[in-house]
């Protein structure tokens, strides 16, 4: 099964698109260059890591060419929430895209929240702000806070259905970092309506029935099949973030779910949670 994801279609026109594996090199126009692949770019789509892959699930590279950068139009599309078809007779390539979305501080107390929320369930009661000690590797913290990111995708999985997001707002308050100074902005007002966006965009993209079936997928996810994915998570002089994947069963691979959860460095060395992405 797929489903429509929907975010900011403004990737889909930032950068020029090959054509990927549709058959494109059978065209009578195809002249050959000299490209060269970038395998250091990084990409985000609205404030989100994003890496593009085929349909096997394989990383592709961006190509750089004459001083453009061009990727898989597939991978693009489908990162987009849009719909992609080649028509080989006509060398005709169809995008279309049928909805989009817009895409004071609180005191330390913990490390690590303290919860009694168990994988089955979407009632919270975390009681204090994420926060990862100076010393972290994403590699050492990736599998302890799997428990916050199933939280967070059944969570999401009840605001697809309902299109009520208060429990996650919910959520958020209690986790992330309200500012991290006096003068910054509301972490918890731009997580909270990043998200509103995110699930109002999945519901104006998807019929109900599919909507639902997909929310069903995503409320199974447990922690041995959330997988923290090490190779996009990172850790910086000044912030960091852990990245979890879910690969709903008998959903195609561009419905998984990730969440991303950024942490900003403080003056005391220490990482708090400022954001919640779910893409």
């Amino acid at each position: 099964m797929k489903i429509k994801k929907s975010v900011f279609v403004s990737s889909l026109v930032a950068c020029s698109l090959l054509f990927g594996s549709i058959g494109a090199f059978a065209a009578g126009g195809v002249e050959k260059i000299t490209a060269y692949l970038n395998r250091d770019m990084v990409f985000k789509i609205d404030g989100v890591t994003w890496t593009p892959k085929n349909a096997n699930g394989t990383k592709v590279y961006p190509i750089v060419y004459d001083g453009t950068t061009y990727l898989p139009a597939r991978a693009i599309s489908e990162a987009v929430g849009a719909d992609i078809a080649w028509n080989s007779s006509t060398q005709t390539l169809s995008i279309s895209t049928s909805g989009s979305s817009t895409g004071g501080a609180t005191t330390p107390s913990a490390n690590t929240p303290s919860s009694s929320s168990k994988d089955s369930g979407t009632e919270i009661t975390s009681t204090v702000v994420i926060y990862l000690p100076a010393s972290f590797t994403p590699s050492s913290k990736g599998n302890e806070l799997k428990s916050e990111a199933i939280k967070a995708v059944k969570l999401y999985a009840d605001a697809l259905k309902t299109g009520d997001t208060s429990k996650m707002n919910s959520y958020m308050e209690t986790v992330i970092l309200d500012k991290t100074y006096e003068y910054d902005i509301s972490h918890h007002e731009l997580s909270k309506e990043n998200y509103k966006n995110k699930v109002d965009g999945m519901r104006k993209a998807n019929d109900t029935s599919t909507i639902n079936d997909y929310a069903n997928a995503l409320s199974a996810v447990t922690s041995s099949v959330l997988e923290f994915d090490v190779e996009n998570a990172y850790k910086s002089d000044y912030s960091a973030t852990l990245v979890y994947s879910f690969y709903p069963e008998d959903w195609d691979a561009f419905s998984s779910v990730y969440v991303y959860f950024n942490f900003t460095k403080l003056d005391d060395g220490r990482y708090a949670l400022t954001g919640i992405n779910v893409a």
